[in-house]
């Protein structure tokens, strides 16, 4: 009787990933939990992550594709202006090393006349997108 539930709970388990189009190595996990008998819970919790990590690998691998084929380059900043992710083409754009930028408040780019427009749109947490912004560069030029 325990089997015939463990078998049943892996095929529902096998049509789900079949499905989500899910790799074939997470359906062997599920063949594993049935084996395995009372880890099905485990095995599912593992298979679960796999998912998960494939998903996010995914998604990386598109941000990666977008940003190298964009003159738009991805940057964040926190409330305060600290720039908490910059793309390699923004540091480039600016003149700076990647590491240098990380450590670098949005103060430190844009041009002193735009201080008080930063700090609105810094405390508002707004986008940025379709903005212009006068800049300095490393050297000092605009």
């Amino acid at each position: 009787m325990v089997y015939a539930v463990l078998i049943g709970a892996w095929l529902a388990l096998a049509v789900a990933a079949l499905l989500t189009a899910e790799a074939p190595h997470e359906i062997l996990l599920d063949l594993g939990s049935l084996v395995l008998g009372p880890c099905v819970v485990a095995s599912y919790g593992l298979r679960r992550q796999v998912h998960l990590r494939h998903l996010v690998r995914r998604s990386h691998d598109r941000v990666e594709a977008f940003i190298a084929t964009t003159d738009a380059q991805p940057w964040e900043c926190d409330l305060n202006g600290n720039i908490t992710y910059a793309g390699p083409g923004f540091a480039a754009y600016f003149g700076y090393e990647l590491g240098e930028v990380m450590r670098l408040n949005l103060r430190d780019l844009v041009h002193p006349l735009e201080y008080e427009r930063l700090t609105e749109h810094v405390a508002r947490g707004v986008g940025w997108q379709g903005e212009k912004w006068r800049c300095l560069l490393r050297d000092g030029s605009e």
